[in-house]
């Protein structure tokens, strides 16, 4: 969009330059040239006219309403994927013991005593787990008031 605009824009300017018709040029080949800090003659802002000014109001609309189009284009898939992931994750919820409590054998383990150790590791391991699940429901079911007493509990322990 920005190129088509720019060489329309020069294709203006070199009419000011030779405007074909014996008139006297309004823009010089020297000033079309010349560099003007980064940029050349014909990318400064002295080079346009009136004429140009819708040309360049469309762009500017042009390119706002594009990009405006990508980021809510862009927001509505990651919306869609975030809301994906939810679901996966709310399906996983509910099976999340599964591997601890159904795979807990080892049939590469030879010694009665190595059963013994793994069964107990899992034991502690679903042990901890299902606590770990209780002292988040407790922490869930807290009022605002407990939660502010016992943050001000902490502050002072410090």
């Amino acid at each position: 969009m920005c190129i088509f605009f720019l060489v329309n824009h020069m294709i203006n300017l070199w009419y000011r330059i030779d405007p074909g018709d014996g008139t006297a040029p309004t823009y010089s080949s020297a000033e079309f040239w010349k560099m003007s800090g980064f940029l050349p003659g014909f990318m400064t802002f002295s080079s346009f006219d009136e004429k140009e000014q819708y040309t360049y109001l469309g762009l500017v609309l042009l390119i706002a309403g594009t990009s405006f189009l990508d980021a809510l284009r862009k927001w509505i898939r990651e919306d869609s994927n975030s809301k994906e992931l939810g679901s996966i994750e709310q399906e996983q919820e509910a099976v999340k013991y599964a591997k601890q409590f159904l795979c807990c054998w080892d049939h590469s383990l030879a010694n009665d005593t190595d059963v013994e150790d793994l069964q107990c590791n899992i034991g502690a391991e679903m042990a901890a787990l299902l606590d770990f699940e209780k002292e988040k429901d407790n922490t869930k079911a807290r009022s605002f008031k407990e939660n502010v007493l016992m943050n001000f509990r902490r502050g002072e322990e410090r």
